[in-house]
């Protein structure tokens, strides 16, 4: 999945999203040049960049953060740098059960990661863990609510946990919007730490 969005900090004012299909290179830097042709806007009117760490595709990985510190080197603007499961926990509304945040992580994986509602947002409990769908199934806390990019294998391997409450499909994308939206956030909290971002690799679940 490939994705940009711009906001102004109030109102998310361009997006787009579509299946890259390893296409992230040739496809990224026309995007945004897109998106800010049609808003009328320069590059130079950009004050901040936001960007996914991972977990996903090491490529895509490599490909966005290069891109994003490119930019905001030759532009002189702080980039963030965001979990891609925060992104997706970010967008569910709030609930007192735990939310599990899943995404496709090839040959037959799945990362996930837990979430907890408190300080009127979503926390994290713990880092990013690699799954096979079997061992997701039994690692989900009862009751939990999972969002995420599952496709229909996982959902069917997931319908037998009648505990569980699936995010509908539409629910649950990797939307550029709210990335931009955390970004305009964070950005109000103050500079962030100039430490070099680091993209987020999977740790293997351990029963």
């Amino acid at each position: 999945m490939l994705g940009a969005a711009v906001s102004d900090g109030e109102a998310v004012l361009w997006e787009s999203a579509w299946l890259a299909h390893m296409r992230h290179t040739v496809t990224l830097g026309p995007l945004v040049a897109q998106a800010l042709a049609t808003l009328g806007l320069s590059a130079d009117s950009v004050r901040g960049v936001g960007v996914t760490l991972g977990p996903g595709s090491f490529t895509a990985l490599r490909v966005g953060l290069a891109f994003a510190q490119g930019f905001a080197l030759g532009h002189r603007v702080p980039v963030i740098g965001v979990p891609t499961l925060d992104v997706l926990a970010y967008a569910q509304p709030k609930s007192d059960h735990v939310l599990a945040a899943v995404l496709q992580a090839g040959r037959a994986r799945v990362a996930a990661g837990l979430y907890r509602w408190q300080s009127r947002a979503w926390r994290a409990e713990g880092e990013a863990l690699s799954f096979n769908l079997a061992e997701l199934v039994a690692w989900l806390p009862r009751g939990a609510i999972v969002c995420g990019e599952l496709g229909r294998e996982l959902r069917e391997v997931l319908a037998p946990r009648r505990d569980l409450r699936v995010a509908p499909a539409a629910a649950a994308l990797r939307r550029a919007g709210y990335l931009a939206e955390m970004t305009g956030l964070r950005l109000r909290d103050g500079p962030p730490d100039a430490a070099p971002l680091v993209p987020i690799y999977l740790s293997a679940h351990h029963a």
